[in-house]
Order: structure tokens, then C-alpha cells, then sequence
């Protein structure tokens, strides 16, 4: 009798800690946090080694001065990857060039690969890996308790069609949810 209360006070403990890292309700896994051979949370440093050239690119204060954005793209990065129109950055706590953890990646897409594929079929794609996703204001996303993941279209300038003209482009974000906390 008592071999049986503990094994089932075993089981019960098990269970409350599988249950304690499993994703909300209909996401079947936590989202990931990488993409493109960078991380939410890694430092300045770390990202200018896989792409030389982050500190020359334009940048922007954003969120009452807490956040620093930097837009990647061939202009100041020696190479892209195929398929990549720009990468957008977002560090947290950026205290000089090298303080602050990135805390928001977004890669926005070239003309071929959002032909080849909308932001509504990356989507469905990324659907097939984490479940349905929530959809609002044009934007498909899936949350968990550490990171946002968003597919939507971008607006990005085109010159071709004039000034101040925009083309819609396919892009795929992941946010650090303590960029909504504070």
C-alpha cells in the first residue's frame, strides 16, 4: 500500500514537471529562438562574426532609446544568404555597440523567394511544426512563454515604381517576449 502511494506521488511529480515546460494550448513544441545562424539573446559581438560588416549598417534607436535596430543588407554585410533580401536586428539594453542582447530578428525576403512562396504558404509550412497559428492585422503568429514567431508581409521601398512606392515582401520574425514586458 504504501509502495503504491509513493509510486503514484512519483508519477505525480513527473507528470507536474513535464506538464511545467509544455507549450501553451495548441502549440506542439516551443518556439524556436534561431534562425539564419543567430539567436535571440546573443551579443552584438557574437552576430557582426557570422555577418562583418553590422556595425557600418544603418541603425536606429526605437522603444524610448531601449532598443537598437540595425538593417543588414548587401550594402553593408559582405554576404547574404540566397533568398534574403535584408536582415532587421534589434538589441535590448544596447549600452554602446557592444552591450545589449538581441532581442528581435527579422528576415525579410527577396522578390523571387516571396513569389515562390507568400507569407501566407511559409505560414501553413510553419504551421505543420508548431500547430495552427494565431492570425492578426495580416500577420500569422505563435507565441510561447519566452518568444514570439511571426510570418507577414514587410513593406520594403521600390524605387521602380517611384518615390516613396513600397512592394510587400514575405518575412519570418522571432521577438524576445521581454520586449513586450517592459
Amino acid at each position: 500500500m504504501i509502495r503504491a502511494r509513493l509510486w503514484a506521488g512519483a508519477a505525480a511529480v513527473l507528470l507536474c514537471a513535464a506538464c511545467a515546460g509544455a507549450p501553451p494550448a495548441g502549440l506542439l513544441r516551443p518556439v524556436q529562438r534561431s534562425i539564419l545562424n543567430l539567436s535571440l539573446g546573443e551579443s552584438p559581438g557574437r552576430v557582426a562574426r557570422d555577418y562583418p560588416g553590422l556595425k557600418s549598417c544603418p541603425a536606429k534607436s526605437e522603444l524610448g532609446g531601449r532598443v537598437k535596430r540595425f538593417d543588414l543588407s548587401a550594402k553593408c554585410v559582405k554576404a547574404m544568404p540566397a533568398g534574403v533580401r535584408e536582415i532587421r536586428l534589434g538589441f535590448d539594453g544596447l549600452q554602446g555597440f557592444l552591450g545589449g542582447e538581441l532581442a528581435e530578428i527579422e528576415i525579410v525576403y527577396d522578390a523571387d523567394f516571396t513569389h515562390k512562396k507568400p507569407a501566407d504558404a511559409l505560414a501553413g509550412d510553419v504551421a505543420l511544426v508548431y500547430g495552427p497559428p494565431h492570425h492578426s492585422q495580416g500577420k500569422f503568429w505563435w507565441a510561447d512563454q519566452d518568444t514570439v514567431m511571426r510570418v507577414f508581409y514587410a513593406e520594403v521601398p521600390d524605387l521602380s515604381q517611384g518615390a516613396g512606392a513600397v512592394s510587400l515582401r514575405t518575412s519570418f520574425q522571432l521577438v524576445d517576449t521581454r520586449l513586450f514586458s517592459r
